[in-house]
């Protein structure tokens, strides 16, 4: 995708996480220095696309700090609930958190904050991309009545190679600045 953004015109940066198994907070306060660093490079509001918890991120991110992002775009990001993943993946995640908690000695949990702030209407343009035969993430948990949605169709880890995915991020893209 970094590659085809950058065959359009865009300037599109990666968000510089490494590995997925940090609190949602952890990750957050290192994508806001991030976020700010391209904002003021740019002079221009960032649109910021996520797969997966990278969608969550992005929507909380941009929660926090809406006068920088022009627009969220989350593509197969449980965003009404973040839990319902398939079996298989919970028992990763409750892997990466053990192991996390032993490597820090402290106990992971997620903030109420980021919760919160999960939870809240957007407060800039959000676009949930989501198929129906995701196999990681329960597409309905990538619905809900406030985030416009896009169905395609294909796999959770497809949703980042996908071209009915890359015409929508196009039109999305393609819409007039907010003011």
């Amino acid at each position: 995708m970094h590659g085809w953004l950058k065959r359009l015109g865009y300037d599109p940066h990666f968000s510089g996480i490494n590995f997925n198994v940090l609190t949602s907070e952890h990750l957050i306060a290192g994508l806001r220095p991030r976020l700010e660093t391209l904002f003021k490079d740019t002079t221009e509001r960032v649109t910021l696309i996520g797969h997966s918890r990278g969608g969550l991120l992005s929507k909380v991110l941009a929660q926090r700090h809406g006068g920088m992002v022009e627009q969220v775009i989350m593509l197969g990001s449980p965003v009404a609930d973040q839990r319902d993943i398939a079996v298989l993946t919970g028992a990763a995640v409750k892997v990466a958190i053990a192991a996390n908690q032993l490597g820090t000695g402290r106990r992971q949990i997620e903030s109420g904050r980021f919760i919160y702030d999960l939870k809240a209407t957007p407060v800039v343009p959000t676009v949930s991309i989501y198929t129906v035969t995701d196999g990681v993430v329960n597409f309905r948990s990538c619905l809900r009545p406030d985030i416009p949605a896009i169905q395609v169709w294909g796999s959770h880890n497809g949703l980042l190679v996908n071209p009915e995915v890359y015409r929508a991020i196009g039109r999305l893209l393609a819409r007039p600045k907010r003011h």
